[in-house]
């Protein structure tokens, strides 16, 4: 019975009641597209960070991480590779070598970070070969040539064609020099880059058939923590870590998850205004009502009842607001992640251009929405509802 007055008055009141399922539909997807945008955005972050450094695992040798050297190496990378290629989720992976060196460009020089590439395989995993701007990228087969990021060009004053000489030390601990040809320019803000092909690093510094580290990337970043244990598991071996990108890059990731939090404030000051905006119509509802509620308490209502009434109302006004703010927001979302908000200046980070902020649909730019908007609309209407459960009949037959 309670349902069905509760229904009645809604529909009686259809101007009241638009009104407050509109305000609940605009907060709502208000609420969602801000969460989406937010998600959205940040995975383009990630995406574009991992796909052009890190990857969003990485294997190594136990301890690398936290001291780089050129002996602790992955000495059965074959075996490691092949167990990658069985686990589902697993887009690309890549090897990869280092070892620093000096370079020296005709009375140029400066130290370099030697990285050690499968060509191939390094394409398919980053993104590399788009970030070429001057010259040829890697040969497939093994020759005595390099890729060299922009700032490294500069301060070597090289360009494609330019003859490198590298002088390093060998695992063996003998020198390790020779002559390369300059075959690219990256676009990337490392100034100590320099790519050359990983069989050729391999004989540079007489570590060949070894590598120091795999790069993984998977179809979703965010299975990145929940992967990195199962190949760990699969692998089985105490010599060897597989960390997720959040545990290599941990300080773009705290800096990330600071911002996101700093985020929360905006969504609740728009909670905030809706509850605002809620409890404005539902008391003002009350008030207009309250000769009608004095009628209900004559004919014997008891005040719970009436409690329960408008709460019922309440519910019934926030659940179309939710149905609603879902349609509009997975609309406006989709838009978005397709189409986004231009950036009025593109960023730069890690040699891409970040030209928009775009959306992403996802489970929480629905639940999220859909629980907070519920319990604010409902727990705003507890108030009122409280004082006209306890409204006197004679005074609210008296009411003007």
């Amino acid at each position: 019975m309670l349902l069905k007055m509760a229904f009645r008055n809604i529909i009686r009141h259809r101007r009241r009641s638009f009104f407050t399922a509109l305000m609940i539909i605009g907060a709502f997807t208000f609420f969602s597209v801000s969460l989406g945008m937010v998600e959205g955005s940040y995975s383009r972050i990630i995406d574009m960070f991992t796909g052009n450094k890190t990857g969003h695992i990485q294997i190594h040798g136990k301890g690398y991480i936290d001291k780089p050297s050129i002996y602790n190496t992955l000495n059965d990378h074959d075996a490691i590779a092949d167990t990658l290629e069985n686990i589902e989720g697993i887009e690309a992976w890549t090897p990869r070598m280092f070892a620093p060196a000096l370079a020296f460009v005709n009375t140029k020089t400066t130290g370099v970070s030697i990285r050690g590439i499968d060509p191939e395989r390094e394409s398919r995993t980053t993104r590399i070969r788009g970030k070429l701007i001057d010259g040829e990228y890697l040969s497939a087969e093994p020759q005595m040539e390099v890729m060299l990021s922009k700032p490294l060009a500069r301060i070597l004053n090289a360009e494609p064609g330019s003859e490198v000489v590298l002088i390093g030390q060998g695992a063996d601990g003998s020198v390790a020099n020779d002559i390369f040809t300059v075959s690219g320019i990256v676009n990337e803000e490392d100034r100590g880059s320099l790519y050359m092909h990983i069989e050729i690093a391999g004989e540079f510094i007489y570590l060949q058939g070894k590598v120091h580290e795999i790069a993984v990337i998977l179809r979703e970043h965010e299975a990145s923590r929940e992967m990195a244990g199962k190949i760990e598991n699969i692998i089985n071996d105490p010599g060897i870590e597989v960390l997720p990108w959040q545990q290599i890059e941990k300080g773009f990731y705290r800096a990330m998850e600071m911002d996101k939090q700093g985020n929360w404030i905006t969504q609740f000051i728009i909670m905030f205004i809706t509850a605002l905006g809620v409890l404005n119509t539902v008391l003002m509802s009350i008030l207009e009502r309250t000769r009608e509620f004095g009628v209900l308490r004559a004919l014997g209502t008891r005040p719970h009842q009436i409690f329960a009434l408008i709460l019922s109302e309440a519910s019934m006004l926030s659940i179309i607001g939710i149905v609603g703010g879902i349609v509009f927001s997975i609309a406006t979302n989709q838009y978005l992640s397709v189409y986004g908000i231009a950036l009025p200046e593109p960023v730069a980070l890690e040699g891409m251009k970040f030209e928009s902020y775009v959306s992403k649909v996802t489970a929480m730019t629905i639940y999220l929405p859909a629980v907070v908007t519920f319990v604010v609309a409902v727990g705003v209407s507890v108030f009122p509802a409280i004082r006209a459960a306890r409204i006197m009949p004679v005074d609210a037959l008296r009411a003007n």
